[in-house]
Order: structure tokens, then C-alpha cells, then sequence
């Protein structure tokens, strides 16, 4: 997937941004090293949270007509929301870091542990089971990337649908629950990422479809809409195919 980065230290040194965006490859830490044409050096991080990238992905192969690769990436899309919840909700109920590190460890590689994990966080903290997927969509899931079967637009939007009313759901309740400090938490974790490279960096929101702040403003996703928009944002932005 390509997202377009733009330099902000032509926007400070000059009061206009540079409207020529170096196209990247979004990579699994969704930083990037970059020189501008006016010949700045920057290290630029994306702002959203790994899922929301996850899903994105997954639109875009499904528009590029690969729809076992979109049920994947929606797949680990609602994995890496569990792990997303139980690391920062963790953090902001007072969990030491190096404590919640050691513990994650056990269950880094098992999703079937993060299940667990994630749903009795929310009985803990919240006082309700979260909403998971439908027993349809585990076992549309579970076809696809198990027993290789091919499946439909129309399968793979209904799976990215549940997807999308899955997170909201369990968005609302933390917004519900935390108020404002949900943004706070969204903010502490891209702001660890920064943090971590010990270096000036500057930070891009890009948009997605199931943009967090978006969900808990009850905006409406429609998954087609999305498809036509991505379409053309690769006509207009003629993005090259590698």
C-alpha cells in the first residue's frame, strides 16, 4: 500500500507545505526516512494505530481484486485491535510497562490466548463482554485462510463489515467508560513510537477507514463507497504498482 508523505520542514521554513509527497510502501513500523526535493531530512511517523493501517490494507487488495488477501489482512486487522486494547488499556490502569512486556510474551504468538486476554480485560475493567465476531465470520474466516477457499466481494465485504461494527462497538465502550483519556491513549501510542528513535521526528495522520475518531462519532463506513475512493485516489495520485 502506498501513502504519500509530506515534508513539514518545508512547511516551517517556508509557511507552505511541499506539494510533492514522497510515495512510500507503509511498512510494519510505519516510520519513514525521507529527503524532500528542497533537500530535507526527516524521519516521519504515521500516526495511526497498527489496525487501522491492517484494514486499510485490506481495502486495498480487495479494490486491486485480490479478496483472500483483504479477509487476512481484516483478520489480523481484529487480532491486532485485541492486543492494541489489552497493551494500552493496561498501561492506563497503572500496569508497569516491563511487567505488561513480560506478561505479553506468553501469549505474543497465540491469538487464542489474546482472545482470552482481551475479553476478561473487559469484564475487569469495563464490566461487559466486548463485542466479537459473529460464529458466521470466525467460520467464513477460518475457511479462507485455513482451507483456501476463494471467496466473493460480497463475502468479504460482509466479513469486513462485522470487522468495522466490531471495533466500533468496543470503541464506544471505552469511550463510554474513559471519556476523554480515550484520546489520550491513542495519543500515548503513537507517541511511544516516537519517543522510541531517540531522534526529532515529525508525525502524518493519513486517512483510513475506520479511523478511530471517526467510529466514535458514529460517522458511517460504507466499505463500497471506500472501494470507488480508493480507486481514484490511485488515478489522481498515479501511484506505481510495487
Amino acid at each position: 500500500m502506498k501513502v504519500g508523505i509530506y515534508c513539514l520542514d518545508c512547511l516551517r521554513e517556508n509557511g507552505l507545505p511541499n506539494f510533492r509527497p514522497l510515495v512510500v510502501t507503509v511498512n510494519d513500523e510505519r516510520f519513514f526516512e525521507m529527503t524532500c526535493s528542497n533537500g530535507h531530512q526527516t524521519l516521519t511517523i504515521i500516526q495511526e494505530p497498527k489496525h487501522e493501517i491492517l484494514f486499510e490494507l485490506g481495502m486495498n487488495a480487495l479494490a486491486d481484486g485480490y479478496p483472500r488477501e483483504a479477509v487476512n489482512s481484516f483478520a489480523s486487522c481484529m487480532e491486532n485491535f485485541y492486543g492494541f486494547c489489552i497493551n494500552q488499556v493496561s498501561l492506563y490502569k497503572g500496569v508497569d510497562r516491563a511487567a505488561l512486556d513480560a506478561g505479553w510474551k506468553y501469549m505474543a504468538k497465540q491469538s487464542e490466548r489474546q482472545l482470552g486476554a482481551f475479553v476478561m480485560l473487559w469484564l475487569n475493567y469495563f464490566g461487559s463482554a466486548p463485542k466479537l465476531l459473529s460464529e458466521a465470520s470466525r467460520s467464513f474466516r477460518n475457511r479462507v485462510v485455513h482451507q483456501g477457499y476463494i471467496p466473493r466481494l460480497d463475502e468479504t465485504l460482509a466479513f469486513g463489515d462485522d470487522i468495522v461494527a466490531c471495533v466500533a462497538s468496543n470503541l464506544h465502550d471505552m469511550k463510554h467508560h474513559l471519556d476523554d483519556d480515550l484520546d489520550t491513549i491513542f495519543i500515548s501510542e503513537f507517541s511511544a513510537r516516537a519517543f522510541s528513535q531517540n531522534q526529532r521526528v515529525t508525525t502524518q495522520s493519513i486517512p483510513t477507514t475506520i479511523g478511530w475518531a471517526g467510529l466514535i462519532q458514529n460517522e458511517k463506513v460504507d466499505l463500497r463507497a471506500r472501494l470507488i475512493a480508493i480507486d481514484k485516489d490511485k488515478v489522481t495520485f498515479q501511484w506505481p504498482k510495487f
